[in-house]
């Protein structure tokens, strides 16, 4: 039995397709790991930016440790982040992570998140794609907003920012 070129070509095309989906490589926000957390809220939607340390969120601040980098299985590199958000009441939110210096963007990342009913969601291990060989930090900035079930943005962007660094 003979193969024509385009039957061949088609074998191909959708044997690279759905090794690539079973690789997990798909489109999408990479699952995360949350927890409930009871505290102080703010009583209106807010956000912030931090790291887990000792199974517990710490947000950023001036004098924050660097964030190590770790290399990817296909030669990319990224860092891990972590999330507070309050957002008053259960729901689907999307996480957006965008890492810049001035206006030139060095990473990116985001996650889905269901937010608990009362107190805090903290989202742990967000993954920021870093996009340069030479990132040391910059400003980085999640915006967090509701979503409906087809992913739809559903209410008002949330924001907050704050300077890391990266270990090299």
């Amino acid at each position: 039995m003979r193969v024509r070129p385009l039957e061949l070509f088609l074998i191909t095309v959708t044997s690279a397709i759905t090794i690539t989906l079973a690789l997990g490589c798909g489109p999408g926000p990479e699952p995360v790991e949350t927890d409930c957390e009871e505290g102080t809220t703010p009583g209106q939607p807010a956000v912030n930016l931090g790291t887990r340390q000792d199974d517990r969120f710490v947000a950023f601040s001036g004098e924050s440790s660097p964030l190590a980098l770790h290399s990817g299985a296909q030669g990319g590199q990224h860092v891990y982040v972590s999330t507070q958000l309050y957002a008053g009441k259960s729901g689907r939110f999307r996480e957006r992570l965008f890492l810049k210096d001035g206006t030139k963007e060095l990473g990116q990342g985001q996650a889905t998140v269901e937010a608990c009913d009362e107190g805090w969601t903290v989202s742990h291990q967000i993954t920021l794609f870093i996009d340069t060989a030479t990132t040391t930090g910059g400003l980085l900035t999640v915006e967090t907003y509701e979503i409906d079930e087809s992913g739809l943005m559903r209410g008002p962007k949330i924001e907050a920012s704050a300077l890391i660094r990266i270990s090299r």
